[in-house]
C-alpha cells in the first residue's frame, strides 16, 4: 500500500523551493552585470573599433610634445623613443648661442656651464647681499672676510622661440648639469602655464629628484610636475612602458 508521508513531501518542496530562488538570483545578477552601463571612471572603456583607450588619465585626446635640451646624444636618443612610443611631436631647445666643447668643460669653474649651474634662480645672493648679512650681526666686511666664488650667469640664457601652446602635456627631457637641469631648460619653462610636465634625463651618477622638484618650485602653480625618470642607458620601449604605467598615463 502506498505510504502517504507528509513530512517527506514538505521537505522536497522546501528543497525545490531553494533551488529555484538560487536559480533566480544567478539569472538576475548575470542580467544585470549584463546590462549595466561601463563605468566612465574606468582606466579603460573599449571603443566601437576593440580598442582601448586611457579615460582615468585623460590623456587619450590630450595634444602631447617631446620637448627636449640634449647637450650630447644621450638625451636626445631617450626622446625619440619617448616620442615614437607616444606617437608624439618632437621639439628641441636651442640655445641662441649654442654650446661649444669649451663651454662644456665640467672641470673649469668659468666655463659657460658651469657659470649658468651657479645662477640662482630663487634669490640673488651677491656679494652686496653677504657683506649686509654680516654687517646685521656686528661683523666688519673685509676683503678677506667676505667669501670669494666663482661668477655666476647674470640672468637665463636665451633661446629660440618655441610654441607649445596648443599642448596639454609636456615630456622634458634635459642631461643633469651639478644635479639639476640646465638654465636653458628653465628658460623654456619660465612662461609655461596649464600644462602638465614630465621630466625625464640621463645620468650614470646624478640622480632627477633635485630637478624636479626644482621645477616643481619654479613652474607657474597652474603647472603639474609629475614623476620623472631617469635613464642610465640606451632608453628601452619597456623600461618607458613601465614608467607610464607607474605614473598611470596610459597611451
Amino acid at each position: 500500500m502506498y505510504s502517504f508521508n507528509i513530512k517527506n513531501i514538505i521537505r522536497k518542496s522546501i528543497f525545490h523551493k531553494y533551488i529555484y530562488l538560487a536559480f533566480v538570483f544567478i539569472f538576475t545578477c548575470f542580467s544585470f552585470i549584463a546590462c549595466s552601463p561601463k563605468d566612465s571612471n574606468s582606466i579603460y572603456n573599449e571603443t566601437s573599433d576593440n580598442s582601448v583607450v586611457s579615460s582615468k588619465t585623460g590623456l587619450s585626446d590630450k595634444k602631447i610634445a617631446v620637448v627636449y635640451f640634449s647637450s650630447f646624444d644621450d638625451v636626445e636618443n631617450a626622446a625619440n623613443v619617448i616620442a615614437e612610443r607616444l606617437s608624439a611631436d618632437l621639439i628641441e631647445i636651442n640655445p641662441k648661442v649654442p654650446y661649444t666643447e669649451e663651454d662644456l668643460n665640467v672641470d673649469d669653474e668659468n666655463s659657460r656651464m658651469m657659470q649658468e649651474a651657479r645662477l640662482n634662480l630663487f634669490e640673488e645672493e651677491t656679494e652686496e647681499f653677504v657683506e649686509d648679512h654680516m654687517t646685521s650681526f656686528g661683523i666688519e666686511p673685509t676683503e678677506a672676510s667676505v667669501p670669494s666664488t666663482p661668477p655666476a650667469a647674470k640672468e637665463l640664457p636665451a633661446i629660440d622661440s618655441i610654441n607649445v601652446r596648443n599642448y596639454d602635456v609636456i615630456f622634458l627631457g634635459y642631461p643633469i648639469w651639478q644635479n639639476d637641469a640646465p638654465k636653458v631648460v628653465y628658460t623654456f619653462l619660465k612662461d609655461l602655464k596649464d600644462k602638465v610636465v614630465v621630466p625625464f634625463t640621463y645620468s650614470k651618477d646624478a640622480d632627477i629628484t633635485t630637478s624636479e622638484e626644482i621645477i616643481g618650485n619654479y613652474v607657474d602653480e597652474s603647472v603639474e610636475v609629475m614623476l620623472g625618470l631617469k635613464f642610465t642607458g640606451v632608453a628601452t620601449e619597456s623600461e618607458i612602458s613601465n614608467w607610464l604605467n607607474l605614473i598611470n598615463i596610459n597611451v
